[in-house]
């Protein structure tokens, strides 16, 4: 007869490590620099969200466009994509603001500091 495996229960210690004292300085920020750029990106925001819509079919015709559009620089589209690649950088930049913004209200929130 095999020995049935048994199941063992096991607790934990809890461990209650010091607090550490926690602390942020305010943050400089230009905030109509701030505001002017996020608004002028708004229409590669928009533009972003129009061709995401966009079937393959649908997405090739628009490019197209776009190419024959500007006819005097087969570049465009290239560009345009470059431009579009660093909107999505700067939103990334942008989280960041909104995480650092989490993680002080949050510490401020639970009295951390």
């Amino acid at each position: 007869m095999a020995k049935a495996d048994s199941v063992h229960s096991t607790q934990a210690k809890v461990v209650k490590l010091p607090v550490p004292r926690f602390t942020f300085k305010a943050t400089v920020i230009d905030e109509a620099k701030v505001l002017a750029t996020y608004d002028h990106m708004r229409v590669y925001v928009a533009t972003c969200v129009h061709m995401l819509k966009m079937s393959p079919k649908e997405m090739k015709k628009q490019v197209a466009a776009l190419e024959a559009l500007e006819a005097g620089s087969p570049e465009y589209v290239a560009e345009l994509i470059e431009e579009i690649k660093d909107c999505g950088e700067d939103f990334a930049i942008l989280a960041q603001f909104f995480d650092s913004l989490v993680a002080r209200m949050t510490i401020v929130h639970r009295r951390l500091i």
